[in-house]
């Protein structure tokens, strides 16, 4: 079982997320995996997911809805790991 489940949430901002994408992936530790939810549709969001994630990672896409949807409260149902870290894709974490 993984130790840590990452919730990291998006709106429409493929350079942060690439960013905090980019940061995640280069930690140290590995025993996480990524969940990915993005409120928009967007091309460049889902692109970027599919060049990063891995395939211990889960990519939520629900263009149907706005900001003030959930993503948090979805993302639960995809983690796997005993601890949760929530990041908003302006955040960059210099350690998990």
């Amino acid at each position: 079982m993984l130790l840590i489940s990452v919730i990291l949430t998006t709106h429409n901002r493929p350079t942060l997320l690439n960013r905090a994408l980019n940061s995640l992936l280069s930690q140290e530790f590995k025993d996480f995996e990524i969940i990915l939810c993005a409120d928009e549709g967007a091309i460049d969001t889902k692109e970027i997911a599919f060049k990063l994630l891995r395939q211990t990672d889960s990519f939520i896409s629900a263009p149907k809805f706005n900001r003030k949807w959930p993503s948090n409260s979805e993302a639960l149902r995809f983690a796997r790991a005993e601890v949760l870290k929530g990041l908003g894709v302006e955040a960059l974490p210099q350690f998990l």
